[in-house]
């Protein structure tokens, strides 16, 4: 990691430009690690777990946080499905004991 010093600025507005490519960057970074997080949500929603609800509720509250309507949308629909599965399942379960 590499800090910006006086000697780096040549000009006065140099010390925004850097702060603001900085800020560019990690926002960027921030961007690519929710994504990798909402896929992870999406994949583990879609696999068969005993108790799922969990893992909903963190992700409806990471889409709430950090994710736009449409996000939270999506979300909400696939755990809908995923919940409609999860009660049939249970039923039958619980049907055939």
């Amino acid at each position: 990691m590499r800090f910006l010093q006086l000697s780096d600025l040549g000009q006065p507005g140099d010390g925004a430009k850097v702060w603001a490519d900085a800020g560019k960057h990690h926002k960027a970074r921030r961007q690519s690690n929710y994504e990798e997080a909402r896929k992870a949500f999406t994949k583990a929603a879609k696999t068969q777990l005993d108790w799922p609800e969990m893992l909903w509720e963190a992700w409806l509250a990471f889409e709430h946080s950090h994710g736009s309507v449409g996000e939270i949308q999506d979300a909400l629909g696939i755990v809908e499905r995923a919940r409609t599965q999860v009660e049939a399942r249970r039923a039958k379960v619980l049907i055939s004991s």
